[in-house]
């Protein structure tokens, strides 16, 4: 895309500045709770893990077992562990992904038409008074553009 005129950057800068707090506080929302989701299973997994089995398997099932069991609980353990850290990673990045993707779509139909807006405020205040703001967009915004000035 070739920005031909020191307004049309103007005008893009604007848009984006507009544009990135509906980006910005749906994908901040959702990352902070992607971040406690790995906190609180980094912090509970293992333990919980461990109640699971001591259920399952008794509660001195350490006494009775062989040492090799006692370490394959330890390595199941670990690859329990691992296993839910990078499942969590995964749909937690996932999640941030279409975050910002929705947020990205949802603000352009937001702020399309308020840009547009601005676009024909400017010119008629640039003296072009036989411009009309087309009616567009949501009711609200229907009426800001027909509201006469």
């Amino acid at each position: 895309m070739v920005i031909d005129s020191e307004n049309e950057r103007e005008r893009l800068a604007e848009a984006w500045w507009i544009t990135l707090p509906f980006v910005i506080i749906p994908s901040a929302a959702i990352a902070a709770g992607a971040l406690t989701l790995l906190t609180i299973t980094i912090i509970f997994a293992p333990s919980l893990h461990d109640r699971l089995m001591i259920a399952w398997l008794g509660p001195h099932w350490t006494e009775t077992a062989d040492a090799s069991m006692v370490e394959m609980e330890r390595a199941t353990n670990a690859i329990f562990t691992l296993a839910m850290m990078q499942a969590l990673t995964i749909s937690s990045s996932a999640a941030v992904t279409v975050a910002i993707i929705v947020s990205l779509v949802a603000s352009r139909q937001i702020v399309q038409p308020i840009d547009h807006l601005l676009q024909v405020t400017r010119r008629i205040a640039a003296g072009h008074y036989a411009e009309r703001a087309p009616l567009i967009g949501d009711r609200e915004l229907i009426r800001l553009a027909g509201c006469p000035i």
